[in-house]
Parts: C-alpha cells; sequence; structure tokens
C-alpha cells in the first residue's frame, strides 16, 4: 500500500536565513537547513510487507526504499549537517547496520554517511503539538539557539541533560504524589466528630 505524500517547499527565504546563520560546511553546503516531514526521505532496508486497501498482505520483500525520516511528518524540521567523523567507522557501520533477507544481505540504513548527514534537531510546533507555519523570526530564534549550543563544552552538554532528565523525575513523582493523595479518603479514613460547646461549657457531639 502507498501513501501519498504531501510536498511543501521551503520559502526562499527560510533557506537564505538558516545558511546566513549556520553558515557552509567542508563541502559548500549549509550546516543549517529546514525541511517538510513529507519531503525528507532516507534510503532504509530490510524486510518490507505490502499490502492492498483492504489490509490483504500481497507480498513481502527484502530492497532498499526511500521513506521520510522525521516525524511527525506533517511538521516543518529543522536539520543540522554532521561530519562523517560523528558516526562510528565505515567498517563497523555496515557491521552493525548489515541485516540478512532470504540470504540477502542489506545495509539497513543505506550507505555509509561518507559526505556526513543531516539529523534534525527542532521540529516546529506549538507548545500543545499543533501545527507551526514557518515564520523568519522563530527560524533565527532556532538558529541562534543552535549555535549558542555548539559553544558549549560536551561536558556542560551532559550535565545539562542530566539536570533536565532530574527535572523531569521530580516532576513525576511530584505528579504522582499528587495523584496518591487524591485517592486518599477524607481525614485519610479516620472518623472524624466535630465537637461545640454550650454556653455553659458542656460539649455537644453532633
Amino acid at each position: 500500500m502507498r501513501i501519498g505524500r504531501e510536498i511543501k517547499w521551503v520559502p526562499r527565504e527560510i533557506e537564505a536565513l538558516a545558511t546566513r546563520a549556520g553558515g557552509l560546511n567542508l563541502f559548500g553546503e549549509p550546516n543549517y537547513r529546514v525541511v517538510w516531514g513529507w519531503s525528507r526521505l532516507t534510503i532504509i532496508a530490510g524486510e518490507w510487507t505490502d499490502s492492498d486497501r483492504h489490509g490483504n498482505i500481497l507480498r513481502t520483500v527484502g530492497e532498499y526504499r526511500w521513506e521520510p525520516k522525521n516525524m511527525p511528518f506533517d511538521r516543518w524540521h529543522m536539520e543540522r549537517w554532521l561530519p562523517p567523523s560523528h558516526f562510528i567507522s565505515r567498517e563497523h557501520w555496515y557491521d552493525i547496520t548489515t541485516e540478512e533477507f532470504q540470504g540477502l544481505k542489506f545495509a539497513a540504513l543505506g550507505p555509509f554517511p561518507s559526505r556526513g548527514e543531516y539529523e534534525a534537531c527542532y521540529c516546529f510546533e506549538y507548545p500543545d503539538g499543533s501545527y507551526q507555519e514557518l515564520m523568519p523570526h522563530v527560524v533565527e530564534t532556532v538558529c541562534q539557539a543552535l549555535n549558542w549550543q555548539r559553544t558549549l563544552s560536551r561536558e556542560r552538554r551532559r550535565q545539562a541533560i542530566i539536570d533536565r532528565e532530574e527535572k523531569k523525575l521530580k516532576d513525576d513523582a511530584a505528579e504522582d504524589y499528587a495523584l496518591a493523595e487524591d485517592c486518599q479518603p477524607a481525614f485519610y479514613g479516620q472518623i472524624k466528630v466535630p465537637v461545640t460547646r454550650n454556653l455553659d461549657g458542656r460539649q455537644d457531639n453532633e
């Protein structure tokens, strides 16, 4: 079953802004670029099962296919170029990614990225996850944040990730505690009898 892809092209002003903000890599290509999810394809190999529109299996085959890389597919994404040195060696690449189907071997992630590769680093969407159209000032802000991030040492980036995860754990624990509190009966199950005093000092239990 083939699903039609929605294709969108990046406005020229956005392309120019991202290139100006990130500069060029050693191949003369932009370090930053904006792509539409459905338009960004990558080659993947392995076992594929094709079905008709009713869900009936037509065939199972091992082959290379071009598939969307960045999710969600219906969003704009900022990608950052990573050099070949960022990845493992060519030999280890094929050792790790090779898969076999009916005696045929495939590099599951495609050929070794000898010219480097673009990887998604930001998805343009609102905090509630809804679609966000491209706006120059937002793209510029994202590029500035990425440039600032590149100035941080590896240790500082590592510590920032640790701090973020610790905060998330604390927030999750606090939320779980609050939910547990809501599940408790009133006064933690203890019976409370209100007591009032008359004017002569005697107590009346209601």
